[in-house]
């Protein structure tokens, strides 16, 4: 589960919120929206971010949690998204404005923030399934 490997990437979004959706809840952990950005004129080179909401316990402010997937075109047209190289971002409300707390590899969430990284696995394990699926 190293890399999404997409002939379409305009379709993640959507594919995302289906399986959101469908997703199995996961304690303390909300799933947000998702959005792909091109940071290219060619289109060659995307990022793909899911948002969860995350409360580390009883009496805690909520949290937010940005992962950042990198999607580019690889040689033969296919996109490749690299889920290892996946960045996530802790962001806190601090005065009406986003602060980051902590950022930090899929192997560092793993152990800050295990419940938002297995969401994450388990969101793009069902994404690969959906886009096997349909290909």
């Amino acid at each position: 589960m190293q890399s999404l490997q997409l002939r379409n990437p305009e379709k993640l979004a959507e594919v995302y919120s289906r399986v959101a959706q469908e997703a199995v809840p996961i304690k303390n952990v909300v799933r947000g929206g998702s959005d792909l950005r091109k940071l290219d004129e060619a289109g060659s080179n995307l990022e793909f971010v899911i948002t969860y909401t995350f409360k580390p316990g009883r009496f805690a402010k909520e949290k937010t949690v940005v992962a950042v997937i990198p999607v580019k075109r690889s040689a033969n047209g296919v996109f490749v998204g690299d889920v290892g190289a996946t960045v996530f971002r802790v962001l806190s409300l601090k005065k009406g404005n986003f602060e980051e707390e902590w950022s930090g590899s899929l192997e560092e969430a793993k152990a800050q923030l295990p419940d938002v990284a297995s969401a994450f696995e388990a969101d793009i394990k069902a994404i690969a399934e959906m886009f096997s699926k349909s290909s």
